[in-house]
């Protein structure tokens, strides 16, 4: 959620990042796996990069993640 001004309130099981995905995905290894959609939006450049990241370095199943391209 990059460009929310506020994100939405905790809920049970749900964990929102506000801010760019490189912040968060860093970090998914405390991240249950099996458990985690992955939704990003941005660039080619940056979509290739993340799920690049994703699935060789965290190894997220493709089918945990989702994008969005813009621009």
């Amino acid at each position: 959620l990059s460009r929310e001004n506020k994100i939405p309130s905790p809920q049970k099981n749900i964990q929102y990042h506000q801010g760019y995905i490189h912040q968060a995905y860093m970090h998914s290894s405390n991240i249950p796996k099996g458990e985690t959609v992955y939704m990003i939006c941005g660039w080619n450049q940056i979509i290739d990069e993340v799920v690049v990241h994703l699935v060789q370095e965290l190894k997220i199943d493709r089918k945990q993640i989702r994008f969005e391209l813009f621009g």
